[in-house]
């Protein structure tokens, strides 16, 4: 996935990303949308680029740092 600073799909800002091992970006920060889906401060991106319906864990505090297991989540 790519991101074109020119286009904001977050609604926001982003303060850490972490990839995964199938590919895909878990990002936090200060939003509430990514890519049109209702986000609060923690999302991931597909391979695509696209936002990923499947994962909707809003965080109390917004911009948390991340880190990625050894297993890849």
């Amino acid at each position: 996935a790519t991101l074109t600073p020119a286009v904001d799909p977050f609604g926001g800002s982003i303060a850490s990303m972490a990839l995964q091992r199938n590919g895909r970006i878990v990002l936090s920060g200060w939003f509430e949308q990514v890519g049109g889906l209702s986000r609060r401060g923690l999302a991931r991106l597909l391979t695509s680029g696209e936002g990923d319906p499947e994962f909707d864990q809003p965080l109390a505090n917004q911009g948390a740092s991340l880190a990625v297991s050894e297993t890849g989540e």
